[in-house]
């Protein structure tokens, strides 16, 4: 992967980077490279807008800090917000989608809602009972969590729950506490709230 913006030139991160193809080349383009190409294809004003990363605390007293961009899609656009994790862990992630003609201040703003909404939830709960799993289901017996891959594989199912990282077996783990039990698996789009 390339650690610069083929156009600008800034260093990459992996959620503020995306690959595009124009004509025969790809190009590995940060965000705002990105939304000047897209803008200039559909024809749009469009003015990227940065925030500065913020620091919320979830239910527990801990803080997390957030980084935000804002990704440019046809007439809609997606802004996003991401933890700052140290390595290659994932944190939490948000995302809410407006439409271009929007007020980016009133994107964001739905954005911070949302992300407070979610921190103040919690779904697991550190298991005191073993050492494997790490964690446990919380007693309302309700997960939500947000679906990435395993950066060494990428075919494995990696869960993000509450800000942590858990591994497809980890859950499995989890769930294996509630043999006998049914359950309803809803998937939806990460710009939802559900």
């Amino acid at each position: 992967m390339n650690s610069t913006c083929d156009s600008c030139k800034e260093a990459l991160r992996a959620h503020n980077s995306i690959h595009l193809k124009i004509g025969d080349d790809y190009q590995h383009l940060c965000m705002n490279c990105y939304n000047e190409v897209m803008s200039e294809h559909h024809d749009i004003n469009f003015e990227n807008v940065g925030f500065e990363p913020i620091n919320l605390s979830d239910k527990d007293g801990a803080e997390h800090t957030f980084t935000f961009h804002t990704r440019l899609l046809g007439d809609k656009v997606a802004m996003e917000a991401f933890e700052e994790m140290e390595g290659d862990k994932a944190g939490y992630q948000f995302q809410v989608i407006g439409r271009t003609k929007d007020d980016i201040l009133s994107l964001y703003q739905s954005l911070y809602e949302k992300m407070k909404r979610a921190l103040e939830q919690k779904h697991i709960e550190p298991n005191e009972l073993t050492s494997w799993p790490e964690y446990s289901i919380t007693r309302n017996a309700i997960v939500r969590g947000h679906i990435t891959s395993d950066i060494d594989d990428g075919s494995t199912p990696v869960v993000i729950i509450d800000g942590h990282e858990i591994s497809w077996d980890e859950f499995g783990k989890m769930v294996a506490t509630y043999m006998g039990f049914n359950f309803k698996m809803e998937l939806f789009d990460q710009s939802e709230e559900k």
